[in-house]
C-alpha cells in the first residue's frame, strides 16, 4: 500500500497552523514541516505536535537544518 507524506512550510503561522496540521496528521502517514525561523509561538506549536505524534510528525527550523548540513 502506498504511503502519503504531507509537507508544510511555516513562518510565524501560530495564529493559523493548528487546523492544517491536524488535517495533515489525519490524512497522511508522515508529516514534515520546515519552519523558516518563526519568531512567534509557531515553534512551540510544532513541538506540541512532535510530542503528541512522535512517529508521524517531524519538523525542523530552516537555519538549524542548514547549519547541520554545513557541518557535514
Amino acid at each position: 500500500m502506498k504511503q502519503i507524506s504531507g509537507y508544510m512550510l511555516t513562518l510565524n503561522e501560530a495564529h493559523c497552523v493548528r487546523a492544517p496540521l491536524t488535517n495533515l496528521i489525519q490524512l497522511c502517514d508522515d508529516v514534515f514541516v520546515l519552519d523558516g525561523g518563526s519568531t512567534d509561538s509557531t515553534i512551540d506549536i510544532l513541538w506540541e505536535f512532535a510530542q503528541r505524534y512522535p512517529h508521524q510528525f517531524n519538523f525542523q527550523v530552516q537555519h538549524q537544518g542548514c547549519a547541520r548540513l554545513a557541518k557535514g
